[in-house]
This record gives structure tokens, sequence and C-alpha cells, in this order.
């Protein structure tokens, strides 16, 4: 399929009273832009020029207007190259530099299996760059704009710390506030975490629990129920010491509807939002995944938003434009926070725990990761997991600090960034979970744009490298299971292993494996179908191992989804139900060893 920027291009118009010489226009990103072509043409004409090379490279027609009318002065000359006052910011240099990104944008949407596509940047407070590419709905071949809202993922969790930074500017909260003292019913089986878990360490993930992502997202969707967020959370226990180690994860408590008074409102964020029905869906890019065979499979709208477990932390659908007024406000308030509605940017801004050992800077702010170049800044992201290394950005000038985050739902993926040394930003939205996750392999080539690399990588190496084993990770994951399993052995008679919990949805097929071991390993497409993350990471998310007692029932299963926690740790006991069927509950899980390292599973 092919990609349609959103930018016009017009070409050799013949100048009046000759069909030889005309006027170039190359590569025009403007907006309402026909006037000032009219108003050109008519000194082009008046001049007598043999040739005008236009470049028009920003949105203000008022400054385009200006610099036409000069055109009267310049009769002498044969080639005129026309841009604003903002020449002398660096402005067409910059943007040249994004212009010529397009072709490469368009090859890393169709290797990694995207549909559509929005990005746009900021510099010093100004959109210079906005493009657009493929389909919004794919079945109606309609294109996205800037103003195409997208799910944005854990890019949710950066909107959550700045809501906590207004309430702490309003002194109604602090950082070190306890979370026992905001919630009594807050408890973890750690009593250190009980007790000493404050605002900060949730912000920060270094808390130090299991991830357990699979507990809360099931398939289509799904979602553990808000009520259960509490109880769940009290089972996590730790992989890693308090405060120790930055273990990303997800974890939802309260949000209501705090952000539209502190923050969408006061920065006319229009078209962001966590109650998904404030906004048309025909403004709504359709989410979908990419298929083995390089087609789009629609799939259901994300459930997590405003009232779920997981609203603070991936229920926010935003646009391109809503997404640069944030940005450029945060970067506002980072010099000059009187001016600001925003409050505690700094400390919303400034690290505070290292995500690996490294001699630059690589650590998490509230809501954000800072990394110091010359190096990667993919590595929070998928990417990492499918490529051997990561592409490392070389800056020309001093622009050394990148403040950015990801967003990866099992629909969309989203990246954010900005460069405060250059007063810059940049948003990159796309409407699929591709093989591995294009809009960071994006936002990294625009990055060097944004610092002038002298040393562009050769993205399309990684980005090919990388979606090329993301399809094979289930190939190569089946395998394991073959070459692992002992095939001398048996399963007992089903009726032995039946339980039931009453969630349809969550229903898969299970294969024997070995002894009473099942497993759920299908297909990538299967996976991607029903609206699951289809990272593989770890084999044990896809057993189910059922345990028997000492007079040799079935009386309880294990899921190994953690890898950080050993398999018998992970496991639930069969139970009576009320109406005479078996169900399953509370799994008993306890603390076990964890690789000291940043670990992402989405």
């Amino acid at each position: 399929m092919g990609f349609r920027s959103s930018f016009g291009r017009l070409t050799h118009i013949p100048a009046a009273g000759s069909t030889a010489d005309g006027v170039d226009f190359k590569d025009k990103f403007v907006d309402n832009w026909s006037e000032t072509i009219r108003q050109i043409w008519r000194l082009t004409a008046a001049a007598k020029l043999s040739r005008l090379n236009l470049l028009i490279l920003i949105t203000s027609l008022n400054d385009l207007r200006i610099a036409a009318s000069k055109l009267q002065n310049c009769y002498a000359i044969s080639s005129i190259a026309i841009t604003t006052k903002a020449t002398a910011c660096g402005y067409p240099t910059i943007t040249e530099r994004l212009i010529a990104l397009g072709p490469l944008i368009n090859e890393i949407c169709t290797i990694s299996g995207v549909p559509g596509l929005s990005l746009g940047v900021s510099y010093k407070g100004e959109t210079i760059h906005r493009v657009n590419y493929g389909y919004k709905d794919v079945e109606k071949q309609q294109p996205p704009d800037s103003d195409t809202a997208y799910g944005i993922g854990s890019i949710t969790k950066c909107f959550t710390a700045t809501a906590i930074s207004q309430l702490i500017g309003d002194n109604k909260l602090e950082f070190s506030t306890s979370i026992k003292d905001i919630l009594p019913d807050f408890e973890s089986s750690d009593a250190t975490v009980t007790q000493q878990t404050t605002v900060i360490d949730l912000l920060t993930h270094r808390v130090g629990l299991a991830t357990s992502n699979s507990w809360w997202y099931g398939a289509e969707g799904d979602l553990l129920l808000k009520n259960q967020t509490i109880s769940t959370f009290g089972d996590l226990k730790p992989t890693g010491s308090f405060r120790a180690q930055f273990d990303y994860s997800n974890c939802g408590l309260s949000y209501e509807d705090y952000l539209q008074k502190s923050i969408f409102g006061p920065l006319e964020l229009t078209r962001t939002t966590a109650a998904h029905d404030c906004i048309s869906s025909d403004s709504i890019a359709k989410p979908y995944t990419v298929l083995d065979d390089g087609s789009f499979h629609l799939l259901p709208r994300p459930q997590a938003q405003d009232g779920t477990i997981m609203g603070p932390a991936q229920g926010i659908l935003s646009t391109v434009n809503d997404l640069l007024k944030y940005s450029n406000s945060l970067l506002q308030a980072l010099s000059d926070e009187k001016a600001s509605p925003l409050k505690n940017v700094k400390s919303q801004l400034s690290g505070h725990i290292f995500t690996s050992k490294s001699i630059l800077e690589s650590s998490y702010a509230l809501g954000f990761f800072r990394h110091q170049l010359p190096g990667a800044i993919t590595g929070t992201g998928i990417n990492g997991a499918f490529v051997k290394n990561l592409p490392v950005i070389t800056p020309r000038g001093d622009a050394r600090l990148v403040i950015s985050h990801f967003g990866s739902l099992a629909e969309y993926t989203s990246f954010l960034a900005f460069l405060p040394e250059i007063d810059s930003s940049l948003v990159v939205l796309t409407n699929s979970i591709g093989w591995a996750d294009p809009s960071a392999w994006i936002g990294h080539i625009i990055v060097e744009a944004l610092v002038d690399t002298p040393n562009p990588v050769d993205i399309l190496k990684y980005v090919k490298e990388a979606a090329e084993n993301h399809k094979n990770s289930y190939p190569k994951l089946q395998k394991t299971f073959d070459e692992a399993r002992s095939n001398d052995t048996k399963s007992s008679p089903a009726e032995e292993y039946v339980a039931f919990q009453g969630l349809d949805s969550q229903v898969w097929d299970l294969t024997h494996y070995e002894n009473d071991t099942f497993h759920r390993l299908s297909s990538r497409d299967e996976q991607a179908k029903r609206a699951r993350f289809t990272y593989p990471f770890s084999p044990g998310l896809f057993k189910i191992i059922f345990n028997r007692n000492s007079e040799g029932h079935v009386d309880s299963l294990c899921w190994p989804q953690d890898a950080s926690i050993p398999a018998d740790e992970q496991c639930f006991s069969k139970v009576e139900m009320a109406d005479g069927n078996y169900g399953v509950q509370k799994i008993v899980q306890a603390g076990g060893s964890f690789e000291a390292s940043f670990k992402v599973m989405f």
C-alpha cells in the first residue's frame, strides 16, 4: 500500500508571456498559501525574472507576504530563494532536513506494517513540520490529519505526572506523601512497600515489585476490573530491593476528571481526553494490527480510559497538534514557570532513578525518560528486543539531552520527545501494532535531523532487522517448545483439568505439551487478531501447568507468565463454586530473583 503525505507539491509554473521560463515550487509545507502564491506570481512576472526558486518553509503567511513584497527590489538577480524572517533562527536548514526524511519515513511505514501515521515537529514554540501518511481508516481509504486522535499508550504517564505536579503546586499533595495515607486499603505483601511507598515511588517505577503485566490485560483488550486493582497490587511480590532499581510497570489507581481542569483546559488541548466518547469516532484513527502477509486487521478500540484500571497509565487519546502544544508548554515552563499554567516542571523532568549503567545519563524522570547524547533513544520501547545493537545518535552541536516517552498499545504506537537545549519537540503517532515499533525508529531519524548529526545511521538496516526478528519470533518460540518437551508423556482425561471462570473472551485452545502441562501457543496472526501484544518474551506466558495433591487429584494450576518469579510461585488453587462447578482463586506468588537490567514488556 502506498502512503501519501499532506504537504503539497507544485512544480514549473510557466512565467507570464513565456513557455520556457518558470517557477519551481519545491516541497511546499504551507497552510492556505494560494493567495501568497498569487502575489509572488504577479511580482515575478513584473520583475521579468527568468527563473524563481521558491522554498516556502513554515506556515506564517504574514511573514511570507512581507518577504514576497521585497521581490519588487530584486530585478537584478535571476534566482531568488524566499523564506521568512525565521531564516536567521535556522528554520530553513532544519525544515529542509525534515522534508528530506519523507521517502525514508514512507519506507519505514511499509517495512514495519503501518496503515497510518501522523507526525509533527516544533522549533522555538512554532510548528515547523507536519506530515500525515497512509490511512486512518483503511477500509474507506481516509487519510489522517494533524487533528486525528490516536491512542497514545504510555505517553499517558507523562500527563499523569504533570497532573500530580499540579496538585503539588496547589499544596494538595507532596511527592513524599505516603500512598497509604491517600489509599487506606493500599496493602502489599511486602511491609516495606506498604508503609514506605510514596507518590514519587510510583511515578518513577522504583517500588521493586513484579510487573505481571499479563494479569491486567487480556485477549480482546479486556482489562482487570477496577475494583480488583488494590487487591491485585497487594499480591505482587518483590523482585528487587525497594527503591534500588527501575522496573517499568503499569499501575493505575485514581484518575477522575482532574486532567481536564488542570491541563487540557488551560493548554487548550481540545482533542485530548481520557474519556473516549468525548471525541467523534470519525476523528479517531481506527486501530489495526499487521498480519504476517502484510494485510491489516481491524481491532476493537482500547478499553483503557478514564474509569478503568489502566486509565492513568495508558488511557489517553490525543493528536499531533495537541501533543506539540503540551510539549511546548513543558519547554516554556522549564525556562519560565511563572508564565506557565504548569507547575513543578523542573521536578517532573529531572532524573530520579537510573535506567541503565552508563557513563552518559540514562535515567527516568516523572513520566519521561532522559537520554544524553551521543547515545541511543530507542531502547526504552520494544525495539531493543529485536535488534542486536541500538542505533546511536551523535549531535553536531550542543543538543545533548533528549527527554522522551514511547507509547505502545495492542492497537497504536507513539513517540513524544523534546530537546530543551534547542527548544524543539516532536510527535509520532501510528494506528497499528506493527513489526517492532516504527514510531520510535521515525523518532530517531527526526532527532538526528534536529541535532544535525554528522553521522546519520542506516536506519533501514535496524528497521528491517527488527521487523524480520519480530516476524520470526513465534516460529522460533515454537521450535524452542518442541525441543524442550518430553515426547513420551501423555495427558490425563480432560475432565480432570476442567474448571470454569465464566469469561468467554479469555478462552484459548490448549494443546498438550508434556505430563500435566498444556500450552496455548498459537500463530502470531491469531494472537494479533485477538488484540494481544505479539511480543513472546517468556515461554511461560503460554504454558498452563496443572498440579496434583498427595491423592493424585488436580487441585491447582500455575501460569508462569512473569519470568522474574519461579513458576511454582504463580499458582491458583481449585475451588468449588456455588453452582457446583469448579473455578480457581487467588494467586500464590512470592519473591524471586530479578536480573538488574531494564526490560519493558510493552
